[in-house]
C-alpha cells in the first residue's frame, strides 16, 4: 500500500517529494531539488504518525545546513505543537506543588 505523501510536500515546499517501495515493503521517501539532485532519503516508519515524519525530517534537514543559515524557531514551533501522549498533557510535580502550595498571611511585622 503506498503512503499518502501530500502532508510531506505541503510541509517541505522547497522539494520534490517522492517515495519508492523497498524490498522489504517499507517505503523509502526522497527529497530532491529543482535541479533533480536527491539532498535527503528516509525511510518511512509504520508507527509513526506523518506530523512526526515531518518534524524529524525538517531537523534532519536543519542540522544538514551551514550554521549561518540555520532557522530552528520553525523547527521548534512544530516540535512544541505536538503532543506525544495523545491525550491531555499533565503537570510536573513542580507545577502541581507551586499551584497548591499554601501561604499563609501573618499581620505581624
Amino acid at each position: 500500500m503506498q503512503r499518502d505523501i501530500t502532508a510531506f510536500a505541503e510541509a517541505l515546499p522547497r522539494y520534490q517529494v517522492s517515495t519508492s517501495l523497498r524490498p522489504d515493503g517499507e517505503h523509502l521517501l526522497t527529497l530532491t531539488t529543482a535541479s533533480g539532485k536527491a539532498v535527503y532519503q528516509r525511510i518511512l516508519q509504520k508507527d509513526m504518525t506523518d506530523a512526526q515524519l515531518i518534524s524529524r525530517i525538517k531537523l534532519d534537514l536543519l542540522t544538514e545546513e551551514p550554521p549561518e543559515q540555520r532557522d530552528i524557531s520553525a523547527v521548534l514551533q512544530d516540535s512544541e505543537a505536538q503532543n506525544y501522549t495523545s491525550g491531555k498533557i499533565h503537570r510536573t510535580r513542580w507545577e502541581r506543588l507551586w499551584e497548591e502550595r499554601k501561604v499563609e498571611r501573618s499581620d505581624e511585622p
